[in-house]
């Protein structure tokens, strides 16, 4: 607040506290605490008097202002710390007086336990709150629901804000799990489990008896039995409880899979076997031993399988997470949880198959999936839902398969799906790569069951295009990189459509070379890595040297060598191009390199055009200098919203290119005044003037130099005048002449944002029809790396006459993948009203940003509407897509009557 302000505050307040005095209205008064309150809590005022008025209002008789006052007590306390002491003493005095003894004291009481969980300070001895703590204890068994629900919340509230109970109030507090309320019920699940995560190793009696086990074991086996519970929410709650649990003891985890029958004659000795009791004194492998009586009672036996069978599917849903967390912490809990999660397959509610799915895939390499249950994995494959189709296929990515049977199992089953669901022909390829590449020794034994080879007739060739071809290949080749003896089984043929389907599909092929007798010698056939000796040292070696020669460009500019500039600028982009080709690793960087040289030929044609250079009229050649400040400027700021990795130092070279940019525009326009008297120059001046004081804003914000081009800049905008400017243009102009880019070089790996349209694909032979007069629905899904927004990316699609419609993207219809990898699937309805013959429409994936100035945009060429004011400009993730369209043919209705 400003001064002002608080004066009037002050006002406020004295205004306030007399009207409380002297209001005789209850519901007034009421509204007026409130008020207080939340005056009261402002950092910036005094609340003293505040709280005096209102702990002397504490005398009033009436149930309803004192719950209010307790309350705006509360709401200050939370930003005051200075007077929680007295607060907390006024709850306590409330809570241990007679008066909470009568029926209309329960709203007081509620309101003071929630403020003794709120404000009691916690950097105190547990000791010394042990009396306060058992208090609040003593309302776990009130009368009312309600004050037992606050009762058990204040503890919960105090623990979360970093205090500690003493281990010995875990007696009472484990009491409030067999309360009638279903509230008190679910605030004690939580306070049980934070009791556990504070002393786990704290030794407790069990159910009364003698036995004794660790709190975080009995804390368990406890919230085991909510999972029973006749409450669909503590059920719940139960179930995702349980898997955050640390520490528990395998076998309280393993009991939760039991279908087993308690057997024993000897106290001490407990067997649990499926479906009988083992005879004699022997017990099965697969049998659980226990010899302590604790488990007679247990509430943990069999309580994932009755979470797995509950009627409604959040109870399932929690359950299948919780078993995905604990088979992280423990291999034989994950061993006896997969044919569980297997069956899970078959459930009717969506997310909880594709949790199952998860839970699987979280566990790696760390189980094993025998036959059967891989048949049942693969029988989702067909399921309708794509969500589940997706998620399978990313757990077949992390799947040891145990049997060459298992793999020509599987491989089939993706392969078979290609046809029956084209659109998921991206993660089904992605499955297909990574069971090559991980069953190298498997996949040579099933390659002519897979190409249909039978050595009593002539091979069959496949057409290059044919998907279930392409499939078959990303296997094979993938697995040969690593067992070489592959190669030699292969028909000739198919090293003729090698490099044909790498270009098509580089992310699944590998990379190959093939001699100069191409398939007569098959073992010629290597991976990118046998090819050379060259390592990524070298290739980051090789981009040193480009980089190197890119700080020779100021030289050539200054002494005017432009064609020089010229070929040292084509002749680097030729080897990043190169660099792109020889290390993934370093290819973002190569890009951002390879853009950052058109924009120095931009600065060539700047200095070198003769009408620029040699003090021609500046009106000449207008229009190839907005084309240039035009490119700079979106190659800029590409640049800044493209890549991720870009520091305050690069982004500041950024941003003077802009700011040269903007200063053609602005001699351009100012030029423009000495013919037309509406554009006013003071107006034009202080706009860049503002753009030069961002840049040196930023410059402050991040401890960087001010540029000395920009200080030179800076120094004339703020001396002349705009008249003298329009009159002195080329002095200004000769500061474009003269402006010299510093040399970027970059230390760290940048990574580009792009993307990559799965579906639709290009359609020039089979166009899609649609119904006139109604908008055509296209079913869009893509793949979107080194995104950290995706609120900033929307699909546009452009009609032939240059109209674009954009689409933003629903998060709900994002699937993250990995870190920055998102899955797109949008259904967009594309408005071609008036349209009445067939037509093509560019499809592309654009991201969006927020640009210095809103001026910047008429030199932009790509912008759309921004729903919070202004515009956001657009840079392209991918290239164009053309799909075709054309309406229905109409059936001719008119049929001759009969009769």
């Amino acid at each position: 607040m400003n001064g002002g302000s608080a004066v009037v505050d002050s006002r406020t307040i004295e205004i306030l506290r007399r009207r409380l005095k002297t209001e005789p209205s209850k519901d007034m008064k009421v509204l007026i605490i409130r008020v207080l309150g939340c005056i009261g809590k402002e950092p910036i005022i005094d609340s003293t008097l505040i709280v005096e008025d209102l702990i002397n209002l504490l005398a009033e008789k009436s149930t309803k202002i004192r719950v209010q006052i307790i309350q705006s007590l509360e709401m200050i306390g939370k930003t005051k710390f200075q007077y929680n002491a007295r607060f907390v003493a006024i709850a306590t005095q409330f809570l241990n007086s007679q008066y909470t003894m009568e029926m209309s004291a329960d709203p007081i009481k509620r309101v003071c336990l929630k403020l003794l969980g709120s404000l009691v300070p916690i950097d105190r001895d547990p000791q010394s709150d042990e009396a306060l703590i058992s208090m609040i204890t003593s309302y776990f068994t009130d009368r009312d629901a309600r004050v037992r629900t606050k009762a058990v919340s204040a503890i919960v509230q105090f623990i979360q804000r970093g205090g500690i109970v003493l281990p010995k109030m875990y007696q009472p507090i484990k009491k409030v799990l067999i309360d009638s309320c279903i509230q008190v019920r679910l605030a004690g699940l939580k306070l049980v489990w934070l009791m556990a995560q504070q002393h786990p190793e704290y030794v407790v009696n069990h159910s009364g008896s003698t036995n004794r086990l660790r709190l975080v074991d009995d804390a368990f086996t406890r919230t085991c039995v909510a999972v029973t519970d006749t409450s669909m929410a503590v059920r719940t709650l139960g179930a995702s409880l349980l898997g955050t649990f640390q520490g528990v003891q395998t076998n309280y985890l393993l009991l939760t899979f039991g279908k087993e029958i308690l057997s024993g004659a000897n106290k001490g000795s407990l067997s649990l076997s499926r479906g009988k009791a083992p005879s004699g004194s022997e017990a099965k492998p697969e049998d659980i031993l226990i010899t302590d009586d604790a488990l007679m009672d247990t509430g943990a036996i069999g309580v994932f399988i009755q979470g797995l069978e509950d009627e409604f599917f959040e109870v399932r849903e929690a359950t299948v997470e919780s078993i995905g967390e604990l088979s992280m912490r423990s291999l034989d809990f994950a061993q006896k949880a997969v044919d569980f999660l297997v069956d899970m397959f078959n459930d009717e509610i969506e997310s909880v198959v594709v949790n199952a799915i998860n839970c699987l895939k979280k566990l790696g390499n760390r189980v094993r999936l025998t036959e059967d249950q891989l048949h049942i994995v693969l029988s989702t494959v067909q399921d309708s839902s794509s969500h589940v189709r997706v998620s399978l296929h990313q757990l077949l990515k992390t799947t040891v398969m145990t049997s060459i049977t298992c793999l020509h199992a599987t491989t089939s089953a993706l392969l078979a799906n290609l046809t029956r669901y084209p659109k998921d022909v991206d993660t089904t390829f992605e499955a297909l790569k990574s069971l090559g590449e991980r069953h190298s020794s498997y996949t040579e034994f099933i390659i002519e069951d897979l190409l249909r080879i039978d050595s009593r007739f002539l091979t069959q060739e496949y057409h290059p295009d044919d998907v279930y071809f392409i499939g078959v290949l990303i296997v094979i080749l993938n697995a040969s990189t690593i067992n070489k003896s592959i190669l030699a089984l292969l028909p000739k043929y198919i090293f003729r459509h090698t490099h044909y389907l790498k270009d098509k599909y580089p992310s699944y092929f590998p990379d190959v070379k093939i001699s100069e007798e191409g398939s007569h010698h098959i073992g010629s056939m290597t991976s990118d890595m046998d090819v050379t000796d060259v390592t990524e040292v070298d290739v980051g070696a090789f981009l040193e040297q480009i980089v190197d020669r890119f700080g020779k460009f100021p030289e050539f500019l200054k002494s005017r060598n432009f064609s020089e500039a010229r070929r040292m600028i084509i002749s680097n982009q030729r080897q990043l191009e190169r660099v792109m080709e020889l290390d993934k690793r370093l290819k973002d960087n190569a890009q951002f390199y390879h853009i950052y040289a058109k924009i120095l030929q931009i600065f060539v044609e700047f200095q070198d055009e003769d009408k620029l250079s040699r003090g021609n009229s500046w009106d000449d050649g207008k229009t190839q200098r907005n084309f240039l400040s035009s490119r700079l400027m979106i190659l800029s700021y590409r640049l800044e919203n493209l890549f991720l990795g870009i520091t305050a130092a690069l982004k500041l070279e950024l941003v003077e290119l802009r700011i040269v940019a903007d200063l053609v525009m602005f001699l351009d326009t100012m030029a423009l005044h000495r013919e037309e008297t509406q554009i006013d120059p003071t107006l034009l001046l202080q706009q860049f003037r503002d753009r030069l004081f961002l840049a040196r804003s930023f410059c402050s914000e991040n401890s960087l130099k001010y540029p000395e081009n920009l200080e030179n800049l800076d120094r004339a905008c703020h001396t002349l005048t705009p008249s003298e400017i329009s009159q002195n243009i080329p002095t200004l102009l000769k500061m474009i002449t003269t402006f010299i880019p510093n040399p970027i070089k970059i230390k760290n790996l940048l990574k580009k944002s792009h993307g990559q349209i799965i579906y639709p694909a290009t359609n020039p032979d089979k166009p899609a029809e649609f119904l006139l007069n109604f908008p055509v629905k296209i079913e869009f899904q893509a793949r979107l790396y080194n995104v950290d927004d995706i609120s900033m990316v929307i699909v546009q699609v452009e009609l032939p006459d240059g109209s674009v419609q954009n689409f933003p993207l629903t998060p709900v219809n994002c699937v993250s993948r990995q870190p920055l990898q998102h899955h797109l699937e949008e259904d967009l309805l594309v408005d071609l009203k008036g349209i009445t013959d067939g037509i093509s429409l560019k499809i592309r994936l654009m991201t969006v940003y927020e640009a210095d100035f809103q001026r910047d945009f008429s030199m932009l060429q790509q912008f759309v509407s921004n729903p919070k004011g202004g515009k956001l400009g657009l840079a392209p993730l991918c290239k164009d897509i053309q799909y075709y369209v054309q309406p229905r043919k109409q059936k001719n209705r008119d049929r001759m009557q009969i009769g």
